[in-house]
């Protein structure tokens, strides 16, 4: 079967993962001394040729994706880290770039564009989805809430408005973005931004209710790695592998 062809002028897909690749070398380049940035920058490639070998294989598994973002992160991190005293903010930067650049080589060789939807998606319906998925979740993390609340801890009851922000959050994004999720970066990025409402979420939750040393920006920028590494993987389940 050949993969539908929009007529709309697009970025292909493999130039928006050497774009992403072009903006981790410039990172790198900028941020890293010299000797680091070669280190670095070799890993990288490394990285992307390995990445290549990992979509050949067409593993159908839903987290082949995650572990492609997360292994180019940690061993991109590793190698920043272990070669110059950067600080941690710029090596977390570099990893990220490196991870989703990785991310997306790795969708544009395994995922060929997929046929447009004939029917958008109306905001209602993406809401709908949104709430409903949002009181699945919500309904399953009922009992611990109900345990920590009896147990003097009323905070916990943020963790249903958070739910439903995210969730919210994910269904709008997926609306806005839905014209181009026919083709992998764009899946790609809903999926990610999706990711990173519901997590980010999550960690306004441990902020606002956890304990008084929980650093928030830490906990936020955590939920937003987590959301970006997670987010892709879980859109190509459920939109090309079923």
């Amino acid at each position: 079967m050949i993969p539908h062809r929009s007529t709309t002028k697009v970025i292909p897909d493999g130039e928006v993962a050497w774009a992403a690749m072009a903006a981790f070398c410039l990172a790198t380049a900028t941020l890293l001394p010299p000797a680091s940035a070669a280190v670095t920058l070799g890993a990288g490639a490394v990285v992307y040729g390995l990445v290549g070998v990992a979509a050949w294989l067409r593993s159908h598994h839903v987290l082949m994706l995650t572990w492609v973002i997360m292994a180019s992160m940690v061993a991109i991190m590793f190698c920043t880290r272990a070669r110059s005293r950067t600080p941690i903010e710029h090596v977390m930067l570099i990893g990220i770039l490196a991870g989703h650049a990785a991310g997306l080589r790795y969708v544009a060789l395994r995922y060929p564009p997929a046929k447009r939807r004939s029917r958008p998606v109306l905001l209602r319906e993406a809401l709908r989805r949104g709430a409903v998925a949002a009181g699945i979740v919500s309904a399953v993390a009922t009992p611990p809430i109900l345990v920590a609340v009896v147990d003097g801890e009323p905070a916990a009851l943020i963790v249903y408005p958070a739910y439903f922000a995210g969730f919210l959050g994910a269904a709008v994004l997926f609306w806005l973005l839905q014209r181009i999720t026919h083709h992998s970066a764009g899946l790609y990025l809903a999926g990610a931004l999706g990711g990173l409402c519901l997590y980010a979420a999550c960690g306004a939750v441990i902020v606002l209710g956890g304990p008084p040393d929980v650093e928030p920006a830490v906990m936020l920028l955590s939920g937003l790695v987590a959301g970006g590494i997670v987010g892709p993987a879980v859109a190509f389940k459920l939109a090309r592998d079923g």
